[in-house]
């Protein structure tokens, strides 16, 4: 799969994702025991997809426009859970922030995409496995749009072509190889 060289891909920390009532309403519909369990901190993250390295001016640029909402007090801790937008899909927040850039001057930016970094603890101490970490998997991210990965590093998958658009050119190509033979052979 065709991915984003290291050098061109900034990560970039943000805001506080989620308010303490969002998380506690979050939490709320977790299975009953998991949820008297757990304790959640969330933070935005950004990825910064760029033609060329940015120079200083433009990485201030760049940090004003990804500045907004509560600031992130102290580095949260506990097990990571990173939610993105669904590998071979562009997000709506993505496609406005990467126009606003663009109308920033940042010529250089190819795309800008966010995702929401949870991390979770268990109120005992102990670590978070099994029936837990499925429970938590599950429940912070739409199966239909988001996709939760385990690193940083597994988010440049946002920016390479995917499999699952890789899968589906081949069965377009197949199918207008189809059509062709079908045409040939049509007596109209």
């Amino acid at each position: 799969m065709n991915s984003v060289p290291a050098q061109l891909l900034l990560t970039l920390p943000g805001s506080v994702a989620l308010s303490p009532f969002r998380i506690e309403k979050l939490v709320a519909g977790f299975k009953p025991g998991l949820a008297a369990a757990v304790t959640l901190e969330t933070r935005f993250v950004h990825f910064a997809q760029l033609s060329a390295p940015l120079d200083e001016a433009e990485q201030d640029i760049l940090g004003k426009i990804l500045t907004y909402g509560t600031a992130a007090g102290s580095e949260p801790g506990g097990h990571l859970y990173l939610v993105l937008p669904r590998f071979g899909t562009v997000s709506p927040w993505s496609s406005k922030a990467t126009d606003i850039a663009r109308n920033c001057g940042l010529a250089k930016v190819v795309r800008l995409e966010r995702g929401t970094a949870f991390y979770a603890t268990m109120k005992d101490g102990k670590a978070i496995r099994g029936h837990a970490d499925h429970g938590i998997r599950h429940g912070i991210h739409d199966r239909m749009t988001e996709t939760v990965v385990r690193s940083l590093d597994e988010a440049a998958r946002l920016f390479g072509r995917g499999e699952n658009l890789e899968a589906g050119e081949r069965a377009l190509r197949c199918l207008d190889r189809l059509i062709h033979q079908t045409e040939r052979h049509s007596p109209f």
